[in-house]
């Protein structure tokens, strides 16, 4: 169940971006990554 909104959250999320927005955090759970603009 868990997996399955994390699949239909990471599509939506990370689809225009080139490197994933939500990322895994071993341990502790999923955290939100911005880009920055260097």
């Amino acid at each position: 169940a868990l997996r399955s909104h994390l699949y239909t959250l990471r599509k939506a999320i990370d689809k225009p971006f080139d490197t994933p927005l939500l990322q895994t955090v071993q341990g502790m759970g999923y955290r939100l990554a911005l880009e920055e603009d260097g």
